[in-house]
């Protein structure tokens, strides 16, 4: 009876959050997609008569020397994307209640970008990840797998208590061919994004893909302090320190989240990934659209 009770809740869950991003992507949000991503290249689509204003340089001699007349090559943009969410599913992004949860808020964001792509008739899949791998969703169009893709977002869980983003990124890394990746998390990552091996695995799959990244504030503008407890080093000795919201240190837990923020900006910059900071009061699928537009000016 539980089991069943919580397949409901789980398809209520992706019917709102279907009914949140459809109608936003079916006006503004798609077009904004589409202007991001013109897919990864050109691709020749056969031969037109020569008219002023053809670029000369495109005159195939050997077609024009069969048929008497000047033909030029013809090429159109390759349409089709792989769109990949790259979704932290450990147990930190279930933090918060309803809909104010860094998961359900993820699965907003990524309902948005699988419906765009369904819409653009691009593929969709999923990598989730939390202290490993926790699934791949293989890319495929349409609406009806978007959906799919989403309620196993929303059920999904690492088996793990850390959330170490170094095999994802390898597994992104050793993807053949182009995609663009939009990492949602957290970023409460060990090892943290700014250290040198996992940044230049980041630096890695941003010279391959185009990699987007989103994160997931709590109530407080930053992750949820009464939700986290972090483990931190003294600089000189590297004895351990526990930092929490509770006790005396509650206003260290503070600064130490806002060093962590910075430096995963400073990172995530470094290595040329748009970074989107979403709080729980802002408008996600506006956020969305603004992180798209600047994906759009790099290209």
């Amino acid at each position: 009876m539980a089991e069943i009770d919580e397949l409901r809740d789980l398809i209520g869950r992706v019917k709102r959050l279907r009914l949140g991003a459809l109608r936003r992507v079916r006006t503004r949000l798609a077009g904004s997609y589409a202007s991001a991503f013109r897919g990864p290249g050109v691709e020749f689509s056969g031969f037109v008569p020569y008219a002023p204003g053809h670029d000369v340089r495109r005159i195939d001699w050997q077609v024009t020397a069969r048929r008497h007349d000047p033909y030029v090559r013809r090429y159109q943009e390759e349409r089709e994307l792989r769109l990949l969410a790259v979704l932290d599913v450990s147990q930190s992004m279930d933090s918060g209640t309803g809909t104010d949860a860094l998961r359900e808020r993820a699965c907003l964001v990524t309902a948005g970008l699988a419906l765009s792509a369904a819409q653009n008739r691009d593929r969709v899949g999923a990598l989730f990840f939390g202290q490993d791998v926790a699934d791949v969703v293989p890319p495929r169009r349409g609406e009806k797998h978007a959906l799919a893709l989403l309620r196993g977002a929303l059920a999904r869980r690492s088996k793990g208590t850390q959330t170490d983003a170094r095999p994802v990124l390898r597994r992104l890394g050793r993807l053949h061919g182009h995609a663009v990746a939009v990492l949602l998390s957290d970023f409460f990552w060990q090892p943290p994004p700014w250290d040198r091996r996992l940044r230049s695995l980041l630096a890695l799959c941003a010279g391959k893909h185009d990699i987007l990244a989103v994160r997931l504030l709590g109530g407080t503008g930053e992750t949820s302090l009464a939700d986290v407890v972090l483990e931190a080093r003294e600089s000189e000795s590297l004895r351990p320190v526990h930092l929490d919201a509770f006790g005396n240190r509650a206003g260290s837990l503070a600064t130490a989240v806002h060093a962590h923020r910075l430096a995963t900006r400073r990172a995530l910059s470094a290595c040329r990934i748009p970074l989107l900071e979403l709080a729980p009061h802002d408008d996600h699928l506006a956020g969305l659209e603004r992180l798209l537009a600047s994906a759009a000016r790099r290209q």
